[in-house]
């Protein structure tokens, strides 16, 4: 049997555990949040067609968009020293 500050240890465990999972569903939920809400700005990203935005398109068309909006290095600058 436990004593009362072991049982109350234990509960504490308990609830610290239960929190942390809390935490991650709730992490996990704001980042589907977030995901939709990039879907509407940009509802081509969504390359099967089937109306969802999945982790892999998101990555796929931030790609895309990133590559779209750096600036093109001008030519001779790619930090070459000729000497």
């Amino acid at each position: 049997m436990l004593s009362w500050l072991e049982l109350k240890s234990h509960k504490a465990k308990l609830d610290a555990q239960k929190a942390a999972r809390e935490s991650e569903i709730k992490r996990e939920d704001d980042a589907e949040v977030w995901k939709d809400k990039f879907f509407g700005r940009h509802p081509d990203a969504d390359t099967d067609g089937d109306g969802l935005l999945s982790w892999p398109e998101y990555h796929a068309y931030k790609l895309k968009l990133d590559a779209r909006n750096r600036p093109a290095s001008k030519k001779g600058s790619d930090n070459v020293h000729s000497h």
